[in-house]
């Protein structure tokens, strides 16, 4: 709030309710706005307190409800009120109008100004007839003659007395305190949240609140709730929790299922928008980094200093401003042209006037526009006032975009302001001054926070008792102030909520519902509060509607459980017993499991039946093994419905888990309908079903006995008439069981029976008289025969027979899967015919494509091949030969023939290739691929090489090696002295860290020469170069050893052998040395070492001892010092410079190293002077700035001579006038 006010003194810590006014005392804007403050606290805590929730919206005059338009481009906002922290927003419902029709898309409006605003293009209006209510875009406005052309037809009015309605509807890109909000990228998720702020208003903002009675003067200023829709993207973090807690379509993007909002509100992008903890420290202390909290507050004015973030940013990077009149020095801007602002007034250009300050001010560019995006405006330095209304600012010295030229209209637009600061600097955590004695500093809660534009504090200033008024410690130290303490930023508050989720289509960008499925009911996340007139009363309630929890009701009454939960801790089974678990360490921290839920570990589901006092979770089943003290991810889910007795004695009724299983009398269901009894119940019966006369249908009673038909069973299955199995398909097999006499117990059935399990007959036989036996699964006989005498026995599976015979007299033995023969042998006598499949024996196999050999054969005596041998594992011939006559031995592209071996590929010897005798022809290309390891030698002899190696003797021609055409490496026949012995084109690279490395060279070099090691020029005896690059030239001091060139051949670096440097001198004399300024003597060019011909820039300290030899003049000796290299640039205070003078102890010294010379100087001792005037090692001075200091303190002595000067004068003019009334008196 920047304006004229005194201070701000309400604390909510304090419980003030009232301010009371006494008689005959002064009134102060304080206690007043105090009181204000005390009743919008006390509203707000009681609205938020009876909604129940930080934000949400009635039922019945609910608003903020967002709807697509009918093109899906833009999102409309409905018209209600909504609370969030208590404060009360509202969008009132746009006024109607009559409006006449032209044609199908034109209409014509009474007035273009509705509810304060014109109407305009690319607004949405909906427009209403009697059979017909239409919402459209504007597409183009004729203010001049009020009609409107609209996107889509409207139908004409037939009735007679029939009109048109229209009425302005509210969207996201027009809302009319947030234009031109953010366009929204495609394919994205988006949480739509509601930013609600106050901002502070003046006649500036709004002229109506000035009374023109008073003649243009203001009075007071206003609050005013700013509601905004915004888009915040998260798409990332609702894919990040997709295997989580969230279920979403990875195809289209859309979710499955609406999310819980309190699982909305964890996301990171959210939690970031909401953790906005920066603070500041603001202190009077002479050194507020020591203990001594002494200090005051120079000034004799009372002021409220405000210091306020300027620029976005973490603590290294924001900025910020202050003013000592609570930035409440503003003006309307009448036009801006050049670096001129004329201003709304004849005397606003005074206040701007600095009485209090010998440095410029500085002056904020700001639109409306940008107060409402929370963007700070354009800095600028002001450079004069001219009267009557004008300010003419520096243009050099422009902080942000550059100043635009506004006509009157314009700035009337835009609602331009031109505000007041006194400075600028950086945030940091360093002490910043401000002035008269005022310092702060900033600091946050958590490495990586941002200041963002608009954090503000305030600081009251007192010139009685030389204060500030800021918060304290305990004062450590007697007689002194506790330090102060850091304290979280005034405003601008905001509060956010938030009310939907929707996505953008990846193609066309427009609006659709995140949930799949949903009509945009499922995508509002606004939290609804009921009027009180229909809530439920504690001890009774009563409802003649629906009643839905976790859910909009589709029924009388309808319940949705809640999402399954997602969280991180710390899992350990309780000693031994894997059905006792802990947890501990849990993300988030309260989370609250009771029995009945549903526990998830290592996708685990377990049922937790019981929760012991020490939070000991008992769960069902028990684990498989035990867990360790680990940090895993776990889901718990709540059950649906639960109803138990009495709170004394609580017992099971009934019992719904997130499963589905029903548990009546139990909270563990295990099924999905389970039952249990109740110790104290009577009740015989769990389970009883009757007809509707009352006949007993089924009856399971608690002694597990289940009767059917039988009101009271007396065994543990009693069946009243017969029991039927079947199953259930046209013309069913079935099991009946008759009720029979005293004989045997008769089996009628359909197709007859199937055992799918051993039979076992403890006496008697097995007899079967008619038909066949069909055994689907493995017949045993350990003593006896299996016996077939007629017919057939067909055996789908194994046949074993331990011991004894396996006979078959007459017919076939059919066995589908195999015969195993566990002892002895097997004996045909006859043929053994395969028409399918394979006979095994080992690893011998006979099919009908021949003999198939899975390991190696021994043949006694030779084997006769007449159709070929194939062999997939090769054929190992220890001994003898292998012949062939005229055929063709084949190894896969190897063959040999009767003539020759030929090769179709490539053949490798990895032993190498010996030619006794004869040659070899090769009409083709060689290609020697050799590996790290091995070379290429050549020989003229078997065995080691002699001593003199072979030589490739090209009398009197170049050797090249080329690529193509291009020629590599040339080596030159000794013709001559005067010709190249080696010439290179291209780069060439030596050393062999740089092998293969042809990315790096090609880099590097271009036609260059890399060289991994030492180099050495001139060096031609034994001793190796003593660095990188050596150049070891004559003993000739006239010569120069190194020499770096212009093109031109004008030197830019040199070294002559007598050591002398050069470095820019351009062109050189014929003994090879530097051309110097004639002006410079002889002496200190015999004695020069380093010549730098133009600017030098040392980044360092520069240390002279001492110039000998003629004398050095120069008019051109500078430290550089221009605008552009420097930041954080702020006005050296009095203060410091008083402080750091006082400091400074000149005395005289003679120099250790000047030995006999014992010349005096004057100076100051590094160590002992303030760090702002030593280098960082304190070992030298900073001369300059110690001239600086030296200029600000004589400024400061000459104001105040000025000022003492006209003392002087008043005090001497009023001695004369009392000097001459004495005189009067007298005679």
């Amino acid at each position: 709030m920047k304006g004229d006010f005194t201070r701000f003194t309400f604390q909510p810590e304090k419980r003030y309710i009232s301010v009371l006014m006494q008689q005959g005392r002064l009134q102060l804007d304080a206690d007043w706005n105090e009181q204000m403050s005390i009743l919008g606290y006390l509203n707000q805590t009681q609205a938020r307190d009876m909604i129940g929730a930080s934000a949400g919206t009635s039922e019945t005059e609910g608003g903020f409800q967002l709807l697509p338009t009918p093109d899906n481009t833009d999102l409309i906002i409905r018209e209600g009120r909504f609370y969030l922290g208590g404060l009360l927003c509202e969008l009132r419902l746009g006024t109607p109008i009559s409006v006449k029709w032209l044609d199908e898309k034109t209409i014509q409006v009474p007035f273009v100004m509705v509810d304060g605003l014109t109407l305009a293009k690319d607004q949405w209006v909906e427009i209403t007839g009697q059979k017909f209510k239409k919402r459209i875009k504007i597409l183009k406005d004729d203010l001049k003659q009020q009609t409107l052309e609209l996107a889509e037809p409207v139908p004409k009015p037939t009735d007679v007395g029939e009109t048109l309605q229209l009425r302005r509807l509210i969207t996201y890109k027009t809302q009319p305190e947030y234009t031109n909000p953010p366009a929204p990228s495609a394919n994205l998720l988006y949480l739509v949240y509601l930013d609600l702020w106050q901002r502070h208003v003046t006649v500036i903002d709004d002229p109506e609140l000035r009374e023109v009675a008073l003649n243009g003067i203001d009075t007071t200023t206003r609050l005013k709730t700013i509601a905004q829709v915004k888009l915040l993207d998260v798409t990332e973090d609702i894919h990040k929790l997709a295997q989580m807690q969230l279920q979403l379509n990875q195809e289209t993007g859309l979710l499955k299922q609406k999310p819980p909002l309190s699982t909305l509100e964890n996301l990171p992008a959210w939690q970031k928008l909401l953790n906005h903890d920066v603070w500041m420290t603001a202190s009077t202390a002479l050194d507020p980094t020591s203990s001594n909290t002494l200090g005051n507050y120079l000034c004799n004015e009372n002021r409220l200093y405000r210091v306020e973030i300027h620029a976005d940013g973490t603590l290294e990077k924001a900025t910020f401003k202050w003013s000592r009149d609570n930035g409440s020095i503003v003006s309307a801007v009448k036009s801006i042209e050049g670096n001129v602002i004329k201003l709304k007034g004849q005397d606003e250009y005074k206040l701007f006037a600095d009485p209090f300050s010998q440095e410029k001010p500085w002056i904020e560019i700001i639109s409306e526009a940008q107060e409402l995006h929370n963007q700070p405006g354009i800095l600028v330095r002001l450079k004069e006032l001219k009267p009557p209304n004008q300010l003419l600012f520096d243009q050099s010295q422009v902080q942000g975009t550059e100043i635009p030229k506004a006509t009157l209209k314009q700035a009337e637009q835009q609602k331009l302001k031109v505000r007041r600061w006194d400075g600028k600097d950086s945030t940091s955590s360093d002490w910043k001054v401000l002035e008269e004695g005022i310092k702060v500093r900033f600091n946050t809660t958590s490495l990586g926070d941002e200041f963002r534009n608009g954090d503000f504090w305030l600081i009251p200033a007192r010139a009685a008792g030389k204060q500030i008024e800021w918060p304290r410690d305990l004062a450590k130290v007697k007689d002194q102030p506790g330090e102060p303490l850091p304290q979280k930023s005034t405003g601008i508050e905001h509060r956010y909520a938030i009310l939907a989720l929707v996505k953008t289509e990846a193609n066309t960008g427009e609006f659709v519902p995140a949930i799949e499925n949903d009509d945009w009911t499922q995508s509002d996340l606004r939290i609804k509060f009921p009027p009180l007139i229909n809530c439920f009363d504690k001890n009774t309630g009563y409802t003649d509607g629906s009643f839905g929890i976790g859910i909009q009701p589709e029924a009388r009454l309808h319940v949705r459980g809640n999402a399954t939960q997602i969280a991180q801790g710390k899992i350990s089974t309780v000693g031994s017993d894997r059905s006792k678990i802990a947890i501990a360490d849990t993300n988030p921290n309260q989370i609250l499991i009771y029995k009945g839920y549903t526990l998830t570990v290592n996708g685990k589901t377990k049922l937790v039946t019981d929760v012991d006092i020490n939070g000991v979770l008992t769960v069902d089943p028990p684990f498989d093994a035990p867990l360790t003290e680990q940090l895993v991810e776990f889901q718990y889910q709540q059950p649906i419905i639960r109803f138990e007795s009495s709170a004394i004695g609580i017992s099971p009724q009934f019992f719904l888990n997130p499963q589905g299983n029903i548990g009546i009398g139990t909270f563990n269901p295990s099924a999905k309908l389970e039952i249990r009894g109740i110790p104290q119940d009577q009740t015989p019966s769990l389970l009883h079903i009757r007809n509707s006369t009352g006949a007993s249908l089924l009856n399971v009673q608690t002694d597990g006995k289940v009767g059917i038909g039988i009101e009271q069973p007396q065994a543990s299955l009693e069946v009243k008439g017969i029991l039927k199995t079947t199953t259930g398909t046209i013309n069913p097999g079935f099991l009946e069981i008759q009720p029979q006499d005293n004989s045997h117990v008769n089996f009628r059935s359909n197709a007859g029976y199937r055992f799918d399990n051993n039979i076992s007959i403890a006496s008697g036989g097995l007899t079967i008289t008619q038909g066949s036996a069909t055994i689907a699964n493995d017949v045993t006989v350990k003593n006896g025969n299996i016996k077939v005498q007629t017919g057939s026995a067909i055996i789908n599976n194994d046949v074993t027979v331990q011991n004894g015979n396996l006979k078959v007299e007459k017919g076939n033995a059919a066995i589908a899967n195999g015969l195993t023969v566990q002892n002895g042998g097997m004996t045909v006598k006859g043929n053994v015919q395969i028409n399918e499949g394979t006979l095994t024996i080992g690893t011998f196999q006979i099919t009908t494509d021949g003999l198939q050999f899975n390991k190696p054969i021994t043949f006694g005596d030779s084997i006769t091949v007449n159709q070929g041998i194939t062999a997939r594992n090769g054929i190992s011939i220890p001994t003898g030969d292998v012949n062939i006559g005229t055929g063709i031995l084949r190894i896969g592209s190897f063959q040999i023939r009767g003539t020759a071996p030929q090769f179709s590929e490539a053949v490798s010897f990895n032993n190498g290739i010996t030619i006794n005798q004869g040659g070899a022809t090769i009409s083709g290309n060689i290609t020697c691929n050799f590996s790290s390891a091995e070379k290429l030698t050549l020989r003229n002899s078997i065995g080691e090489p002699p001593e003199n190696s072979p030589v490739i003797d090209l009398p009197n021609q170049r050797l090249s090696i080329q690529d193509g055409a291009n020629k590599l490496v040339t080596f030159s026949p000794l013709q001559n002295t005067n010709n190249i012995k080696l010439n290179i084109c291209g780069s060439a690279v030596i050393g062999k860290e740089y092998v293969n490395r042809n990315a790096l060279v090609n880099l590097a070099l271009d036609n260059g020469l890399l060289v991994e090691g030492d180099v050495g020029i001139g060096v031609f005896d034994t001793t190796p170069p003593i660095a990188k690059l050596e150049v070891r030239s004559t003993s000739d001091a006239n010569k120069i050893a190194l020499n770096i060139t212009k093109s031109n051949r004008d030197s830019l670096f040199y070294v002559r052998n007598d050591g002398q440097i050069g470095i820019g001198t351009g062109g050189l004399n014929p003994l090879f040395a530097p051309v110097f300024d004639s002006s410079i003597p002889q002496a200190a060019v015999n004695q020069t070492k380093l010549y730098v011909k133009g600017n030098a820039y040392v980044d360092g300290n520069i240390f002279v001892k001492k110039v000998t030899g003629g004398t050095f003049t120069s008019n051109d000796f500078v430290q550089i010092s221009s605008r552009t290299l420097k930041e954080n640039i702020a006005n050296l205070s009095s203060q410091e410079a008083t402080e750091m003078l006082k400091a400074l102890n000149p005395v005289k010294f003679n120099y250790t190293i000047e030995g006999d010379d014992r010349t005096p100087h004057a100076g100051f001792i590094a160590e002992e002077v303030p760090s702002l005037l030593a280098s960082s090692d304190h070992q030298a001075v900073r001369l300059l700035d110690v001239i600086a200091v030296l200029t600000k303190t004589v400024k400061d002595q000459r104001e105040m001579l000025i000022s003492l000067a006209k003392i002087v004068k008043q005090q001497q003019q009023a001695i004369a006038t009392l000097t001459d009334k004495l005189n009067t008196s007298d005679k």
